[in-house]
């Protein structure tokens, strides 16, 4: 694996066309999001990922565990406001 090759491709794409697709399917924006939580084990991806999704809007919490190998949770979660 390259991870500076990896990283190119997927902070751009995670923090852009990724998660507009997964939040328009429920019509939702980057704006409406109270809580992220962020399953990446990788802190520098996270970090650079949750960076993009700030300069988008995103203005809710972001919870994340330090990460030791792959032992964060299975699947991101997520709290949406209830319209």
């Amino acid at each position: 694996m390259d991870g500076a090759s990896e990283f190119k491709i997927l902070v751009p794409f995670v923090g852009g066309p990724a998660i507009d697709a997964a939040l328009a399917k429920a019509g939702w924006s980057l704006e409406d999001l109270d809580l992220v939580r962020v399953h990446e084990a990788n802190l520098t991806l996270n970090e650079s990922i949750v960076s993009m999704w700030r300069e988008r809007g995103l203005r809710g919490r972001v919870s994340q565990r330090s990460a030791a190998g792959s032992a964060t949770p299975p699947a991101p979660r997520f709290r949406w406001p209830w319209r």
